[in-house]
């Protein structure tokens, strides 16, 4: 931490925030963990024997809390690599470009470019923890599978499902761009860094609003914008830029001019606090990434979830500012982005 969140509000966020951890990672091995595969179900419901594994997407949310959440607990450290080592089921060798398939082991190709991207992130998190080569060579490969989904239809840009080439969007072109940097660092592969800024400055130049500098969802072929704004768009686009910023490249609207327009609509702005909280845990790590989520709005976070999460049995729905309701079905990616989050908090206090 700074001197300047040196503060009894940054360490009671921190602390509490830590406090929270074994509660909620308890929930989900509780509900979800599936011994026999070694992997997560999708869902929980009480009374419903659901058995499905996660999706991809729910996957790379999850091993992400615990890579965040395994230096404050034995159990999580000792659950990580078990972990990693099951979600090769969902590697798909098939050509064109072998890469993560939606479900484990695959009988046909269902992949999807945005779920690669979340687990290329998360690998090279992965193997900068442990420290095991063998995770940044996945993650590496992963992203030779995203990069296969561009072509220069709209001028480039990379679409959002292998089987379905019908649109380019921003889920599947700035975290893919923040991929590339990650692997970027540890490979310093030129051509890496080129893919990174390729595919941010594509969306930034097709897919965000002028008006706010927050991004829309995604562009039809035809050319048609779906001008829905979700909170993870504007957290990758804002994280990828920062990092190419701080190289010395410009851009129309700067990455902190993003961050306050985006923090203003999400954190107790249009949208409620932090609402969608599989989006929004990425919000949050943009921010805490780049100094610039308050001690008071830390500590508000984790009150919330404590307030919401405690009398539920630290069972969470989609919005961070709402109880889980009773009777409905719990997601595991709605879990894990809490955990996530939680996670990012108490690491202010290292």
């Amino acid at each position: 931490m700074t001197s300047a969140d040196a503060s009894p509000v940054a360490h009671s966020a921190a602390s509490e925030a830590k406090e929270l951890i074994p509660h909620v990672y308890a929930q989900i091995e509780a509900d979800y963990w599936h011994a026999e595969s070694k992997l997560y179900r999708d869902a929980w419901k009480d009374g419903e024997n659901l058995s499905q594994p996660a999706f991809n997407w729910g996957v790379g949310v999850m091993l992400s809390a615990l890579n965040g959440s395994a230096r404050f607990s034995p159990e999580i450290a000792a659950r990580l690599p078990v972990y990693l080592q099951s979600n090769r089921l969902y590697w798909n060798q098939r050509s064109p470009v072998a890469g993560f398939d939606v479900l484990p082991n695959p009988g046909g190709i269902d992949r999807y470019y945005d779920d690669n991207a979340w687990m290329v992130i998360a690998l090279v998190e992965s193997y900068e923890i442990t420290q095991d080569v063998q995770w940044l060579d996945l993650a590496e490969q992963a992203l030779l599978y995203v990069a296969s989904g561009e072509d220069e239809k709209l001028g480039g840009g990379i679409y959002w499902r292998e089987s379905d080439k019908a649109s380019k969007n921003t889920c599947s072109n700035t975290p893919s761009a923040v991929a590339a940097l990650v692997v970027y660092k540890h490979r310093k592969k030129p051509e890496y860094r080129a893919m990174a800024e390729r595919w941010l400055r594509w969306t930034l130049t097709h897919l965000q609003d002028p008006t706010d500098g927050l991004m829309w969802d995604n562009m039809s072929l035809d050319g048609k914008i779906e001008k829905t704004k979700w909170s993870y768009n504007s957290a990758l686009t804002i994280r990828a830029q920062a990092a190419l910023e701080k190289e010395g490249e410009t851009f129309p609207i700067s990455a902190k001019k993003q961050w306050e327009s985006a923090w203003e609509y999400w954190f107790l702005g249009k949208k409620g606090m932090l609402s969608h909280g599989r989006f929004a845990h990425l919000l949050l790590e943009t921010g805490l990434e780049l100094g610039w989520v308050s001690s008071e709005d830390q500590l508000t976070l984790v009150r919330a979830l404590r307030k919401y999460g405690e009398p539920h049995a630290w069972r969470f729905g989609p919005d961070w500012d709402k109880p889980f309701v009773p009777g409905s079905r719990a997601e595991l990616i709605d879990q894990a982005s809490v955990l996530r989050g939680l996670a990012l908090i108490a690491q202010q206090g290292d």
